[in-house]
């Protein structure tokens, strides 16, 4: 069971190449940098974390290197650590020394910063004499507050017992620090995925213009400004063009085998035509007439099909373009020297986009001989018909499409009779000479180029006025984006 045509999904569009590699390269440079920025901040959390360590170390250092013990045995500074945050209350920046009671635990406080003011430093256990301080996060005087402390168990000289000197500061300070160096990191690592986004957009544009300018050219061909592609192109486009080329080129020849083909078939049914019009002179008049209709009807057939076949021919071609006006006025010029004799005289006037200066010339997008074909019957069956005065016009009919119009004086058609004038061998006169099939051809190639053909009133003239449109050829100059 076959799917209803109507009922199937619209095809999916394949997208932008660029916008696809744009995002790509967007997705990779976020996380790049994502990546990249995690560890840099974690490295300098950990950075900033050593350095404050290594800050209280030698603040220890320096607090056991001052430590010293009276003659009445009491313990002292000989000088002070030389920052003034330790004799601020409740700066943040403590130091306290303790003596080790029994069972190695700390008791009394024996000296202590200013900082510290009533307080003391809660110091989990004994930590170790030696080079291995101990780290802890104690809680501070100020609720609420961690401190990162270093202490250590240390003897003096002339003191009783040993000593445990600790040295805490506020851990508030690795944060601060650290939350500024990420707000600079995300700014700058920000800004460098803005400015590598417009350095791909840029290497995007640059990189693709190749395309653009395969697209354009696309275009030149389809205007009829160009007949092949250029193959000076960067290697990776260059297969693409080679192909383009040889599509284009055996659609050129299979037009001209089918132009030769054509013309040899007119050419070979013509002349036994002629021939057997020539043989029946002999016969009698009421046989001779008969077989004169026959041939005649035999030779109009062959001119229709051989005429539809070579539009249809035409209209394969791509980037064939002819200009209106000129055929419009050499085949006015042709039907004024036809009709010279007619009395009154007849007057063709060819008036095509006068207001379309600023925006192009009024090219029909096909070969000449069609156009030919068409105007050539529509004005001649015009001149036929009109009293004095033939009119042709034209204009742009929306951005792809031209309309040319046809107007006449004459006794004009009503609807019944443009119908029926546009059925194949009708003729609504048998006293104007024609075989009937001007308009079914016209409207045969008009329909093969995708245009349209109406008969109606004409408006100004009083007569028929034949509108036509076909498809109009691209303006010079311009490019499709």
């Amino acid at each position: 069971m076959s799917e209803d045509p109507a009922s199937a999904p619209p095809p999916r569009r394949a997208g932008s190449i660029a916008l696809r590699l744009a995002a790509a390269a967007l997705v990779s440079t976020l996380i790049a940098v994502t990546a990249g920025g995690f560890a840099l901040s974690h490295a300098f959390h950990r950075s900033v974390e050593a350095a404050f360590d290594q800050r209280l170390e030698a603040l220890h250092r320096a607090l056991v290197a001052a430590l010293r013990v009276g003659r009445d045995g009491a313990i002292g500074l000989d000088r002070g650590l030389g920052d003034p945050r330790f004799d601020q209350i409740f700066s943040g920046w403590y130091w306290q020394v303790e003596e080790v009671g029994q069972e190695g635990m700390t008791d009394e406080v024996v000296l202590a910063s200013r900082s510290l003011w009533d307080q003391t430093l809660d110091v989990a256990g004994t930590p170790g004499s030696g080079p291995a301080a101990v780290r802890q996060i104690v809680d501070g005087p100020t609720e609420g507050v961690p401190l990162r402390l270093v202490a250590r168990t240390i003897t003096l000289p002339d003191h009783d017992g040993p000593l445990v000197v600790a040295v805490a500061a506020d851990a508030a300070e690795i944060g601060l620090e650290t939350r500024r160096f990420d707000r600079l990191l995300i700014l700058m690592l920000g800004g460098l995925v803005l400015v590598a986004t417009l350095l791909t957009l840029v290497q995007l544009r640059w990189g693709l213009a190749p395309l653009r300018r395969l697209s354009g050219d696309l275009d030149a061909i389809r205007a009829g400004r160009a007949a092949r592609l250029d193959e000076q192109r960067p290697r990776e486009v260059l297969p693409l063009v080679r192909a383009m080329n040889g599509v284009l080129d055996h659609d050129a020849e299979v037009v001209r085998r089918a132009r030769a083909q054509a013309g040899n078939l007119a050419h070979g049914l013509k002349t036994p035509l002629t021939l057997l019009a020539a043989d029946i002179a002999d016969l009698p008049e009421e046989r001779r007439a008969a077989a004169r209709r026959q041939i005649d009807a035999m030779r109009l057939i062959v001119e229709h099909h051989l005429t539809r076949a070579s539009a249809a021919a035409n209209a394969a071609v791509i980037g064939a373009r002819t200009p209106v006006a000129p055929v419009a006025a050499d085949i006015a010029r042709s039907l004024e020297r036809m009709f010279a004799r007619r009395d009154p005289p007849l007057a063709i006037t060819v008036d095509l986009a006068p207001d379309l200066e600023s925006r192009g010339d009024l090219d029909f997008r096909g070969e000449r001989q069609d156009l030919e074909e068409i105007l050539g019957n529509l004005m001649e069956n015009a001149c036929k018909w009109a009293a004095g005065r033939v009119r042709v016009s034209g204009a742009a009919a929306g951005d792809d499409m031209l309309l040319i119009l046809i107007e006449d004086d004459g006794p004009g058609l009503t609807p019944d009779q443009a119908r029926a004038a546009l059925q194949r061998g009708r003729r609504l006169d048998e006293r104007v000479p024609g075989s009937g099939l001007g308009l079914s051809i016209v409207s045969d190639v008009v329909e093969i180029y995708g245009g349209t053909l109406a008969l109606t009133a004409s408006e100004e003239l009083g007569g028929l006025a034949t509108r036509v449109t076909l498809p109009r050829a691209e303006e010079t100059g311009r490019r499709r984006r």
